[in-house]
């Protein structure tokens, strides 16, 4: 019973996502945790790019997750892949975009698709790729 709830509530999300990429005339119709504008690439991308290296630590990689750090700006991208057997988020794959605090040095911000702070586990600090992007 537990999987057949679980598969119904991934579905209805990925649906309910679907309906919303569909129905926005413009990127700022989107709700904010769909992120289309300022999407770093996949982890692949940002691996071959010069101005990001990988910052991911062991425990980071065994989770499903990878880091980026872009050596220009600070800026760092986190990449989360879904479980299946997680719901909300977590069941999809996703990413953070962290933006270093100003006058804090080595604390960072989760920032949503327009680079505004929002709280650590906000909806708005999940951001999506554009459709039909895989990461590897």
């Amino acid at each position: 019973m537990k999987n057949g709830i679980f598969w119904f509530l991934a579905l209805s999300t990925a649906i309910v996502t679907q309906l919303q990429l569909s129905a926005a005339e413009t990127e700022e119709d989107l709700p904010s945790y769909i992120c289309i504008k300022n999407y770093p690439g996949s982890p692949k991308d940002l691996k071959k790019n010069p101005d990001w290296k990988e910052t991911t630590h062991p425990g980071q990689a065994k989770a499903g997750s990878r880091e980026f750090e872009n050596k220009k700006t600070g800026e760092k991208v986190r990449y989360d892949k879904g479980k299946p057997e997680k719901s909300g988020h977590g069941a999809h794959d996703h990413y953070h975009r962290l933006k270093p605090r100003p006058g804090s040095p080595g604390e960072y911000d989760h920032v949503d698709k327009n680079g505004n702070p929002v709280p650590r586990g906000h909806d708005d600090s999940h951001l999506y790729p554009p459709e039909g992007t895989q990461w590897s």
